[in-house]
């Protein structure tokens, strides 16, 4: 399993682990910052189709938009 504290973060996303309920050691915030990033990097041994859940919590009280971009 991948979990996002672990990913590669820039442009102020942070990894935390201050407020409950997540999985893994922690979560990713900052993405209050403009550009804020977290990249994921792997590699499988078979081609084929793989499942992933993304799981977001928004503190701010206001509607945000979060982008999920996929690169080869």
């Amino acid at each position: 399993m991948l979990e996002a504290e672990d990913a590669a973060l820039s442009s102020g996303a942070i990894a935390l682990n201050d407020h409950p309920g997540y999985s893994g050691c922690g979560f990713v915030a900052g993405y209050w910052n403009s550009g804020a990033t977290t990249a994921f990097t792997l590699q499988v041994s078979t081609a084929g189709t793989y499942s992933a859940t993304l799981k977001y919590s928004n503190g701010s009280g206001s509607a945000k938009t979060v982008s999920l971009v996929h690169r080869m």
